[in-house]
């Protein structure tokens, strides 16, 4: 009786994981912690644990090089608070090599990424709308800083869906490579409604590298791998790019943000004159820095937030790092620094693994989903965040769990 009630409830819970980009964090791991009881509960009667792969712990050697690390430099709150970080990094391994694999069946998969698509849907619109419940639509154009309203009011003031826009415009990418393939594979032309949406919700957020992915795939897919004749394709291609450059004219801010990435790269911050750009190009020149005179052990996760401060006070005639404890801005060097070079060649190691996976399924949406991340770990730190890796963990475990559930089937024929 239980064991049925409780293979029937992964058909309510595993599909609510992939609505977590509408919810806070507490309510996402909430979701995931469900999941989990009920999966070890469904493990214990059915006794499938003995069947539990091994080879899945591979992807946990991220949390266990962060908790490693800060039991050998003493156990303290700080360094605590970067191990629970990295908590999803052991758990989704686990969990979803315990999961029932029936429930990864390609139908399916179609019907979770239905719902994150659907979610960002709804959240794109939900950015919008509470913006003009507050401010005029004049106020779209309104910039301070350089930086337009409407991302600074999705940043900090907007009362639901806080969710970093960075972060918010990688998953709508994965949901728009989702749709845009329905196009092309099934001539859903329908779905042009989400690509067209997710493109200018993109260009309303201005996450520079996401925009930047976003317009290369778009074009990628065109290019690659639509069924349409060369004549097609170029007419395709040339609507798109005409679509796509008035866009971009349009929509405020755009060409500000790439503007200053060009005026700033080589202007350090100075007193308040200070910005995305050059913040970063500071903290990348600090994090060099640290990393020549730290590389054998790292400085630690503890003082990984002194260390940058100390070198932005020393090198810097700026009030940037004041009000705002910066970490590195990019992940590998967050591992780097904190662990030096054996905890990074580990994570290296892990990425190669991840890749070597990502190859063998051979699955294009999991493709873009991890280069995409992996390239934006270079501009922020993006496992250390919530949203960042419970989605590509999330992501990565379902096209894994996709791939055995092939396996088993190849086997039972």
């Amino acid at each position: 009786m239980l064991k049925n009630i409780s293979e029937k409830l992964f058909l309510f819970l595993i599909p609510l994981l992939f609505t977590f980009p509408l919810f806070r964090e507490n309510i996402s791991s909430f979701f995931f912690i469900l999941l989990s009881v009920n999966t070890l509960a469904f493990t214990f009667y059915k006794k499938s644990y003995k069947n539990f792969d091994l080879k899945s712990l591979v992807y946990t050697i991220p949390f266990f090089v962060i908790l490693l690390f800060v039991l050998i430099r003493g156990a303290s709150s700080e360094g605590f608070k970067h191990v629970n970080h990295s908590l999803f990094f052991l758990l989704f391994p686990i969990i979803f090599s315990l999961l029932p694999k029936e429930y990864f069946t390609k139908e399916k998969i179609n019907f979770y990424f239905t719902i994150l698509k659907n979610s960002c849907f709804i959240i794109a619109f939900g950015f919008v709308i509470a913006f003009l419940v507050k401010y005029d639509f004049k106020d779209f154009f309104v910039f301070k800083y350089g930086v337009p309203k409407f991302r600074d009011f999705v940043y900090y003031e907007i009362p639901f869906f806080k969710i970093h826009p960075t972060y918010y415009t990688s998953i709508v990418l994965f949901c728009t490579a989702f749709s845009f393939k329905k196009v092309l594979d099934e001539k859903k032309y329908s779905e042009l409604i989400y690509v067209f949406v997710f493109i200018v919700i993109t260009l309303l957020l201005l996450s520079k590298i996401n925009i930047i992915f976003l317009g290369i795939m778009l074009i990628a897919m065109l290019l690659f791998f639509s069924p349409y004749t060369f004549k097609q394709k170029i007419a395709a291609l040339s609507i798109f790019l005409i679509l796509g450059v008035s866009l971009a004219l349009l929509t405020p801010g755009v060409k500000n943000r790439f503007k200053e990435m060009y005026n700033s790269y080589n202007n350090p911050p100075t007193g308040l004159a200070y910005d995305s750009t050059n913040v970063r190009v500071s903290i990348t020149k600090c994090s060099v820095e640290i990393a020549k005179e730290n590389y054998l052990f790292g400085v630690g996760f503890d003082n990984l937030e002194e260390a940058l401060s100390e070198c932005f006070k020393s090198n810097y005639n700026s009030s940037f790092y004041e009000n705002h404890n910066y970490l590195t801005h990019n992940y590998f060097s967050y591992i780097l620094l904190s662990t030096g070079i054996f905890g990074f060649l580990l994570f290296l190691f892990y990425c190669f693994t991840v890749a070597k996976k990502v190859i063998r399924i051979n699955r294009f949406l999991l493709s873009i989903a991890v280069i995409n991340v992996f390239f934006v770990c270079l501009t922020e730190d993006y496992f250390y965040r919530h949203y960042g890796l419970f989605y590509f963990s999330l992501i990565l475990m379902t096209y894994i769990n996709y791939s055995k559930y092939l396996a088993l089937n190849k086997t039972h024929k």
